[in-house]
């Protein structure tokens, strides 16, 4: 971005006033460029206030003269003296009528193609929405342009429930609209469309001027007209503006070409907007851009081939990032004094209105202390996600569920369901209800996978049973917590348990936790970790600088041991630190289990463990293979158990406990140990 000039101001000339006649004479001598402007129409104009001048010690820099029909700004002339130009003053003229009439849905002109002048628009940010012909004797053709103020539209893309929403650049939209059979183009429509109900294409505006440059002008016509049928990003022009400088700057890299610019624009809008996927086949600007993009943006770049890759892993893992969470300083708090701290999480590619969204955080911050208005600042300072909530009778109402787009987003957004749960036990609730219409898509997908049921459009619901109960007391159990729901999603609870007890009576456990069926056929192994890695993997005990049990903790981890003790998923596991404290202190569900080299299960599960590689593979030289327990849904209990209770109560059970390695152990004593630790409650 242009700086403009130092001392220069913005005003609004009287018609007959110095720089109105200066701006006037401007106009004049620029009429083989411009068209003529009649000085009545100026005089119009300037009645109305829609002369602006650009002047700098008193001397006429620029001017831009506009209209303002229906709901749009029409801008019929911009013109910076030559000396001036390239110093901003065009830029600053056109942010200072979009600061004075944002409310309009954003500025329109039409350029004869054939003017230079015509190049320059996407430089100010506007995107070409068509063409039509010219009025002249040779009816040159005119290029339509385009300056959105973010306002969405039927058109307009919102997040949606795909596993992966994505943005498309040139060469991969002609792929898909056009007969031509190049090996690229062809497997770029096998991909998209084996793929169609697991990804959402969209647009950014920037596609329309790459399409603009395109030299037939049937099929640049016809291409335009096929890409405004697809769902259009939305952001403030400023919003991409100051995303494009960040990106540029960052690699330190000056576009210099038309494609150069839409390169950058691409992934600009896409950041501003929470699109996290940008397709192209240009792989010049991939190798480019894409550690930049996924860094400062959190947008992953990647090409038609590797798009499968990019949902498969999505689907398996939610792009978790723990490590990098870990290494990061969120801080989270209740703002319900000063709600206001979360207005920059406003919805904006959604079309939330700043009003609506202040009364939503004004109605949760008033319901204290029956609510819990909660903020997390990443290590930006930045607001990273806002969760509002209220408790209603045994319901935990969450009506504000945020979360920023970035790298480390979706893992945050599994971070804020532990959260809701952890939240809804402290209010006393059995159940959540989660109603935002702007919520946050990797919030809903993080909440999906958590255990909750989709009710209605915009509604999931979840149980959350603070409970250890029988399978014969179960059902009592289950219908007491649905007691506060609507018939709607009390039906969407019951087909979920459903489902879950199908699959086994450990899934059961995951998605209403922290229940525990005590007497449930769940196989159950106490496992012996040292205090160094319950400390990492768990926070047990708290390090010196504590975390918070809801973003210091992943949802997921792995644990790399030597031996096999029959370990099985689905299963539980209680776990038990070893020296110096010697306790039983949490309960995990047992989600896989695999034997290997250390290269390939480090390879696997890199991503949710704590360990080196030089660690896991001190393992493999120790027994021949490693082993690794995947777990996830840890609690940590209320009260942990110590080693001179926990054999107590196994020589009561008639068992006995060799805690050097893992062992297997009986439904009866995981209830009693489990009984034992929230004997005392929190």
């Amino acid at each position: 971005m242009t700086a403009a000039p130092s001392g220069m101001r913005l005003e609004a000339p009287a018609p007959g006033s110095t720089l109105f006649d200066a701006a006037k004479a401007l106009g004049d001598s620029e009429t083989r460029s411009l068209g003529l402007l009649p000085h009545a129409a100026w005089d119009d104009y300037g009645r109305a206030g829609h002369i602006l001048v650009a002047v700098q010690d008193e001397e006429l820099l620029g001017y831009a003269a506009y209209r303002i029909p229906r709901n749009e700004v029409r801008l019929a002339h911009l013109v910076v003296k030559p000396e001036a130009r390239g110093s901003g003053v065009a830029r600053a003229l056109i942010a200072e009528i979009s600061s004075r009439h944002g409310a309009r849905r954003g500025i329109g002109l039409r350029c004869r193609r054939d003017w230079e002048a015509n190049r320059a628009w996407p430089a100010l940010g506007f995107v070409s929405i068509g063409e039509r012909e010219g009025r002249g004797s040779q009816r040159l053709p005119l290029t339509e342009w385009w300056l959105d103020f973010g306002h969405p539209d039927l058109l307009s893309w919102a997040p949606g429930d795909s596993i992966v929403t994505a943005a498309i650049d040139a060469n991969v939209f002609i792929d898909l609209h056009t007969t031509t059979s190049s090996a690229e183009a062809i497997r770029t429509r096998q991909v998209i469309e084996s793929l169609a109900d697991r990804v959402d294409l969209v647009v950014t505006p920037e596609l329309f001027n790459e399409l603009n440059r395109q030299s037939d002008s049937t099929e640049r016509t016809r291409l335009i007209g096929v890409a405004q049928t697809y769902p259009v990003v939305r952001a403030p022009a400023a919003d991409v503006d100051a995303a494009t400088w960040l990106l540029t700057s960052s690699l330190a890299f000056v576009p210099r070409t038309d494609q150069d610019r839409s390169d950058v624009r691409h992934i600009a809008w896409a950041k501003t907007a929470g699109v996290p996927v940008l397709i192209t086949r240009d792989q010049p600007a991939r190798r480019r851009w894409s550690d930049v993009a996924f860094e400062e943006a959190g947008v992953t770049i990647c090409t038609p081939s590797t798009l499968v890759a990019v949902v498969h892993e999505r689907e398996e893992a939610g792009a978790y990032a723990p490590v990098a969470l870990r290494a990061t300083e969120f801080e989270s708090q209740d703002i319900s004094s000063h709600p206001d701290r979360a207005l920059d999480l406003l919805a904006h590619a959604k079309g939330e209105r700043r009003n609506d969204f202040e009364r939503q955080l004004d109605a949760v911050a008033a319901a204290r202390p029956n609510s819990r208005l909660t903020h997390v600042q990443g290590p930006d300072g930045e607001s990273a996600a806002v969760i509002g909530a209220i408790s209603h009778d045994s319901t935990l109402e969450v009506t504000i569920a945020r979360v920023r787009t970035g790298p480390l987003s979706s893992t945050l957004a599994a971070q804020l369901t532990q959260y809701l749960r952890s939240t809804a036990e402290e209010l006393e609730c059995l159940s959540i209800v989660m109603d935002d219409g702007n919520a946050s898509n990797e919030l809903v997908k993080a909440a999906l996978a958590d255990g909750f049921a989709r009710s209605g459009e915009h509604t999931l619901v979840a149980l959350t049973l603070a409970a250890q109960v029988s399978v014969r007391d179960l059902p009592a159990a289950l219908s007491e917590a649905m007691r506060g729901l609507s018939p709607e999603n009390a039906e969407a609870v019951k087909r979920l348990a459903d489902q879950a007890l199908q699959e086994s009576p450990a899934a059961l456990e995951h998605v209403f936790r922290p229940l525990r069926v005590l007497d449930a056929n769940i196989p159950t192994w106490i496992v012996p970790i040292k205090s160094p890695w319950a400390t990492e993997l768990f926070g047990y005990p708290e390090m010196l600088f504590p975390r918070s049990n809801v973003l210091g903790l992943s949802t997921e981890h792995v644990y790399y041991k030597a031996g096999r003790a029959g370990e099985e998923a689905p299963g539980r596991i209680l776990w038990y630190a070893s020296a110096p404290t010697h306790q039983l202190f949490a309960c995990s569900l047992l989600v896989d289990v695999r034997d290997g080299s250390a290269t390939d299960l480090y390879r696997k599960y890199q991503r949710l463990g704590v360990y080196t590689y030089p660690q896991v593979r001190a393992i493999e030289e120790k027994a021949g293979k490693v082993r690794a327990l995947n777990v996830t849904g840890t609690e940590l209990l209320p009260t942990a158990v110590t080693l001179d209770r926990l054999r107590s109560i196994a020589d009561q059970m008639g068992e006995k406990l060799n805690l050097v390695g893992s062992r297997r152990i009986t439904s009866g004593l995981f209830a009693a140990l489990i009984q034992e630790a929230h004997r005392h409650g929190r």
